[in-house]
């Protein structure tokens, strides 16, 4: 009687089921699919940089914005990178941080003849802004599978209503448009290495530019912890380096708001002014 039976094992099933917070970072963090970069693809991306600068440098009447100037960019940025060097230029705050984003294209300009300034000034803000509109397009492609989804969270970027908090050719401004991109960079699980590049290197530019980048600091650390991988940590070290370096320039002096505001640590008031002050001046225009 043979005793030994040629038997496979049984089946062992896994029926573990990911906790809570996996659940939580695989619905917040959604992987993207595996596209490969074309020429046609390549060559349509660049079709929507130039339509959105076309469109963004038409939303101002009179004038027009390839005759004009806004006020900080001439006053400031432009006239800061004339008369100072480009290190000292770049370095120097405007409203208590630096925009370093900004300034850097005010070199750009400098290098032109005035006679050119106006029309550099706003093509440069405008295909920035238009770069921004395609990168937020490719970037929400996971949570937005349809593209006129996408479309409508991106075309407003360069169609915008009236108001100075985002108009799309003008450099000074540049930085609040920045930090909406910097909410879907951070959505964002890009599938090749030049995606997963340009993720921090963007953070590290938007921090430099504004010091409001510290808001998403606990998005960037919740998706640290429910992905730990290596690209979320160097999204928080990409966005904490940003921050430094502006927070270095309020604590050693270079940058100071003294003069500008007055501190007022009261959520109702904080509230309360953006409904009187902020929404219809800076944002409705």
């Amino acid at each position: 009687m043979s005793l030994a039976v040629d038997e496979a094992p049984p089946d062992v099933t896994d029926d573990r089921r990911p906790g809570r917070w996996d659940r939580l970072g695989q619905a917040l963090f959604l992987p993207a699919e595996r596209r490969h970069v074309t020429w046609r693809s390549a060559a349509l991306a660049v079709a929507a940089v130039l339509a959105g600068a076309a469109v963004g440098l038409s939303r101002t009447r009179g004038q027009g914005t390839l005759r004009t100037i806004w006020a900080e960019d001439g006053s400031i940025l432009l006239t800061d990178a004339l008369g100072k060097s480009p290190w000292h230029a770049v370095t120097s705050p405007l409203n208590g941080y630096f925009i370093i984003v900004p300034r850097l294209l005010a070199e750009v300009t400098a290098w032109t003849p005035v006679s050119l300034a106006a029309k550099v000034l706003s093509i440069e803000a405008a295909v920035v802004v238009a770069a921004m509109a395609v990168l937020v397009f490719v970037a929400s492609r996971a949570h937005l599978p349809d593209p006129a989804l996408r479309l409508l969270i991106t075309v407003p970027m360069v169609v915008t209503p009236v108001g100075a908090l985002f108009t799309p050719h003008v450099l000074v401004t540049l930085q609040f448009l920045m930090l909406y991109v910097t909410f879907w960079v951070l959505l964002w699980v890009p599938a090749t290495r030049a995606g997963r590049i340009l993720g921090p290197v963007v953070l590290v530019l938007v921090g430099l530019s504004s010091v409001l980048i510290i808001a998403f600091l606990p998005l960037a650390v919740l998706r640290w912890a429910l992905r730990r991988d290596r690209h979320s940590g160097a999204l928080v070290g990409g966005l904490v380096a940003g921050f430094l370096v502006q927070l270095s320039g309020l604590v050693f002096g270079p940058a100071t708001r003294a003069g500008i505001s007055n501190p007022h640590p009261d959520p109702f008031w904080a509230l309360a002014e953006y409904a009187v002050w902020g929404l219809p001046y800076s944002v409705l225009g």
